[in-house]
């Protein structure tokens, strides 16, 4: 009862899907709870199962109502009495990859100690490289060759210059619905601005890490990451 326990979140992809109770292989809760977290899955602003008028109230303006979902989360938390304040960490992946970044660039260095974006949403004039580009103007209110500014305001890039937590950033060569150019010029991005930061990045792999071997290879890394970022936390093996 007296211990403090670290925390990490575990954003949803979408936006608009949920976390639900499910079991499977791609971010498995139970495999992080296993290692002694916390684990937290916001269903933010935009995610499903919540009504059309949830679903639809992030449209137009990306980010914004779904960080102060995941802050408010973290504080609710932190009043718990049982979460160590120095040992907060944040995860996602494709949207709640995008989410990572967006905090990368807006919560104050120091909140959380690491993060984790797998397939994350980095630029989104890059991201109509993409398979899905076709819904970009309803979503975010706009081409960007129409409305640059409304897009950019929407881009977790246009905070690069405010980035500074350690990232691990992980991606697929064969993602077509985020190009792998945003995972990259993410990491790029970090190590230009002398952040820590590591790149695991799959050639044989989709949107999603679906292979045996690599998918555990990438549950070593991003175990490892927030380890490494926590010297409260157990070795984990990387093979």
């Amino acid at each position: 009862p007296k211990k403090k326990w670290p925390l990490v979140h575990n954003i949803h992809g979408g936006p608009h899907s949920c976390w639900g109770d499910n079991f499977h292989f791609r971010w498995n809760n139970h495999t992080f709870a296993a290692q002694g977290y916390v684990v937290v899955c916001v269903n933010y602003h935009g995610s499903s199962s919540f009504g059309q008028a949830w679903n639809e109230s992030i449209n137009e303006d990306w980010g914004r109502r779904e960080h102060a979902d995941v802050e408010a989360s973290t504080d609710f938390m932190l009043k718990q009495g049982y979460i160590d304040k120095n040992r907060l960490a944040a995860t996602g992946g494709s949207y709640g990859g995008y989410m990572v970044a967006w905090m990368n660039g807006r919560v104050l260095p120091g909140r959380y100690q690491a993060y984790v974006c797998h397939a994350g949403c980095f630029d989104w004039t890059a991201m109509f490289a993409g398979d899905a580009w076709s819904w970009h103007a309803k979503e975010m209110g706009g081409w960007y060759w129409d409305d640059l500014a409304r897009v950019q305001a929407q881009s977790p890039h246009a905070a690069a210059g405010r980035m500074l937590t350690p990232t691990l950033v992980t991606h697929g060569a064969r993602d077509y619905r985020v190009p792998d150019g945003n995972g990259l010029a993410f990491y790029n991005t970090l190590k230009a601005r002398g952040v820590d930061a590591r790149l695991l990045w799959f050639p044989d792999e989709n949107h999603w890490v679906l292979k045996p071997r690599n998918s555990r290879q990438w549950y070593a890394e991003v175990l490892g990451w927030l380890q490494r970022h926590d010297p409260a936390a157990r070795a984990v093996p990387t093979r």
